[in-house]
């Protein structure tokens, strides 16, 4: 290259930055990032101001607030407006306030649905929400009612009732809503309904694992059974199995529930049902009393029995190989780890017991419910090793498919 023609490309750059410094002075639109950021956060965006500020509070451009989901290109937002799952939520949505006042009328009393800040009955439950009620230290406050609880937690405690027993299956806030309205609210104690539904939630399941793997079972036997709401339901969810309620004294929180779902609940004809709960009964008197009537074809239960009755339970259970489930309350550490020095906290304690209980009677199933419910949250499940014993009387046959019944658990 010759040295006039260097010199020539030299000054035409020099001449092309020149003019790109001096629009670079005069134009905003040639600033500096950090200066461009500026100007667009003074509100020169070119979005409409409604669709920045769902950008800002979502992260997307649509977003639809019932299904709380959002979208970056219209299109997919109006094809999901106009389809089935946006339209099932809505219609939930839509039916749940009405479902709210026509099945429990009082607990749907102080709001209306289109106050500033309605009764939210419609969006699903969660269990972080077990954080809003009444508390004690760690856990629900045990002497709090259904009826002490403000509108608000009223109506989530019936969208957990829907999501726990299913739409099929609303009687049973009906039946509660007796319970409150009629029989008796004081057995209404929010911390034993949380409890006494989750564990029957594990119970139930274990049971059907068992039917499942060929395990044949035509009895129940609530050891324990306190004020007998778990065996209640459990009644109610195997209509065609017999459930006995044991216990030193029949105590009258038994007789409202029981009353409550006699008035409430469905009977199952196919079932020989003349009124619900017809396969319940209860039994006073000592549980090793009542093991003798236990057979292979048995499912023992105790929740929350305390010391010596959770051991009596799983041995009686499992001498008669039938399947068994506790939710231990009080564990005595002389009983399973009598050589142990523990300086642990109480829930490390009660933990690493539950541990020591579940190894000794071999164990399959340990699950334990919301930790914020109750501080003896542990489920301990077992007998689905027993084979069933040929001394005991003949099982009947297995039934067909209930068309009646709780909701299957999760």
């Amino acid at each position: 290259m010759t040295t006039g023609r260097a010199l020539k490309l030299v000054f035409a750059f020099l001449c092309a930055a020149d003019a790109f410094l001096t629009a670079r002075r005069l134009s905003p639109t040639l600033a500096s990032p950090s200066s461009r950021c500026a100007v667009l956060s003074q509100g020169e965006s070119r979005r409409p101001a409604e669709l920045q500020a769902t950008i800002d509070a979502t992260g997307f451009k649509f977003y639809c607030e019932v299904c709380q989901i959002g979208f970056s290109k219209k299109k997919n937002f109006e094809a999901h407006l106009a389809g089935r799952a946006h339209g099932r939520v809505v219609a939930e949505r839509e039916g749940s306030w009405a479902d709210f006042v026509s099945r429990a009328p009082s607990w749907a009393s102080s709001g209306v649905p289109d106050e500033a800040e309605p009764l939210d009955v419609a969006t699903p439950w969660s269990p972080n929400e077990l954080a809003n009620f009444p508390m004690r230290s760690t856990c629900l406050d045990q002497s709090v009612t259904v009826r002490d609880l403000c509108p608000k937690l009223r109506a989530r405690f019936f969208r957990y009732l829907r999501c726990t027993f299913g739409a099929h299956y609303c009687e049973v806030v009906n039946i509660l809503h007796h319970v409150d309205t009629t029989t008796g609210p004081q057995y209404l104690r929010v911390k034993e309904l949380f409890e006494s539904v989750e564990a029957y939630r594990v119970v139930a399941s274990h049971l059907l694992s068992a039917q499942q793997q060929g395990k044949q079972v035509d009895a129940i036997w609530d050891m324990a059974s306190g004020h007998g709401l778990v065996g209640v339901l459990l009644a109610y969810r195997f209509p065609r199995k017999k459930v006995v309620c044991v216990d030193l004294e029949r105590r009258p929180a038994f007789d409202a529930y029981v009353q409550a779902w006699r008035a409430e609940g469905h009977a199952l004809e196919e079932a020989g049902e003349a009124e619900s709960l017809s396969n319940l009964e209860f039994r006073l008197g000592d549980l090793n009393e009542a093991m003798h009537k236990v057979t292979s074809s048995s499912c023992v239960i105790a929740v929350h029995a305390c010391n010596e009755a959770n051991r009596d339970t799983v041995e009686g259970a499992r001498s008669r190989g039938a399947i068994w489930a506790v939710m231990p309350c009080c564990i005595r550490q002389k009983l399973y780890l009598p050589d142990a020095s523990l300086e642990l906290d109480d829930q490390t304690r009660y933990t690493l017991l539950a541990g020591a209980f579940a190894n000794q009677y071999g164990a399959q199933i340990l699950r334990t419910i919301d930790r914020r419910i109750t501080a003896r949250h542990v489920v301990i499940c077992g007998g689905l090793d027993r084979p069933t014993s040929s001394n005991d009387p003949p099982a009947r046959a297995k039934p067909p498919k209930q068309k009646r019944g709780l909701a299957m658990p999760k």
